[in-house]
């Protein structure tokens, strides 16, 4: 919702002080019109799914803050709550002018980021009780009083270092939890933090879906790290960390950069599972694209996990699913520097074996066996 760290410049959809009324409120010529919007429509024309949009702002316009700046550590003023509001439904009213209808959004990225740390991107701070009442007073109303009401509203937005307190917080209003359907979270840290924090937080709150709604990884780009495994296996173990403790979709934050690791005007250029080589008319698919289609390929939307079980001798991840066709998918990856054999156990089953190469992502579909054994098939986890 306006610009981001991948931006060419630093732009907001209201830019004149002042204008509470959002009467100068627009979307941009160039970056919606010309290039989101057209390219938007042309992926729900190829796609055979239904595709899920979700937005989120970087920051409000520079005159709603207290720092007078779209960067650093600032907050917005207590009297632009409901300006602030109304921009979102100005932004979802635009955009459904423009024939495109939204799936979910959150209030803010990273809201950490812009309260805690100095940063040089981009950014606004919301504490847990500033967010907590934005949403309840604010937000929440306004999107239910313009019809918006249907939108998955995704609280937090952010690494999983804060996340339980920070979740607590905002959930323990009941208000602010009625406009709540999901929690957002972002894959970064994901090597330092202990996965069943979001188990645990999924048992305390079970009405609520756990999305990762940002990851990639973060090394600047040089030419030698192009095609590096390293980078596809730490896709990996997010992926497979995440969708073992209740997370329901991994969204990558680019999809395609060029070879400068850009277009970015942060002067912070990263890596992508799809490097465009615009001066060779080429593209490179790098190991993370291939670790994302072992999961977007093989497990649909709507598939559930499945509780499955291994022999004990290390290197592999593993996740089962159970598909909307009743199909049985499991995804694995071993690590390890050595090839492993592994015997699967569904549901107290024993399956099959299968060996796996080191270093190495596999998709196997056991629901035909399984099928022809006449064995029902295991309930979802």
């Amino acid at each position: 919702m306006g610009a981001s760290d991948f931006s060419t410049e630093y732009y907001t959809y209201d830019d004149v002080a002042g204008d509470t009324s959002l009467q100068y409120f627009a979307l941009r010529q160039f970056e919606d019109y010309q290039l989101k919007i057209p390219y938007l429509k042309q992926i729900q024309n190829i796609s055979s799914q239904d595709i899920k949009l979700f937005t989120a702002p970087w920051s409000a316009p520079y005159w709603m803050k207290d720092n007078g700046t779209a960067f650093g550590r600032s907050a917005l003023r207590l009297e632009n709550y409901k300006p602030w509001a109304n921009y979102f439904v100005k932004y979802f009213d635009a955009y459904a002018d423009a024939n495109i209808t939204f799936w979910g959004l959150t209030p803010q990225n990273e809201p950490n980021q812009g309260g805690v740390h100095k940063v040089h991107i981009i950014s606004m701070g919301w504490t847990a009780k500033q967010l907590r009442g934005f949403i309840a007073e604010h937000l929440g109303p306004t999107l239910e009083e313009n019809g918006y009401s249907y939108l998955k509203l995704m609280a937090y937005d952010d690494s999983g270092l804060y996340l339980p307190e920070y979740l607590q917080s905002i959930l323990k209003n009941e208000t602010t939890r009625s406009f709540v359907s999901g929690v957002a979270i972002h894959a970064y840290h994901d090597d330092n933090i202990d996965p069943n924090i979001i188990s645990n937080l999924q048992t305390e709150f079970p009405d609520m879906f756990f999305l990762y709604t940002e990851g990639e990884y973060l090394h600047q780009i040089t030419v030698a790290d192009l095609g590096t495994w390293e980078r596809g296996e730490y896709y990996g173990r997010s992926l497979f960390q995440s969708l073992n403790h209740w997370v329901t979709g991994w969204t990558d934050w680019n999809m395609v950069l060029n070879t400068a690791g850009g277009p970015v005007w942060s002067k912070a250029p990263y890596n992508a599972p799809i490097i465009a080589n615009a001066s060779a008319d080429e593209f490179l698919k790098q190991p993370a694209f291939y670790f994302m289609t072992h999961f977007s390929a093989f497990v649909p939307p709507a598939s559930r996990r499945i509780q499955l079980e291994t022999t004990k001798d290390g290197g592999l991840e593993t996740v089962a699913f159970l598909t909307p066709e009743e199909n049985i998918v499991i995804n694995l990856e071993n690590r390890s520097i050595e090839n492993i054999h592994k015997n699967w156990l569904l549901e107290r089953r024993s399956i099959h074996g299968v060996g796996h190469s080191s270093h190495g992502i596999a998709t196997e579909g056991v629901a035909s066996l399984l099928r022809a054994q006449h064995e029902p098939l295991p309930t979802a986890a």
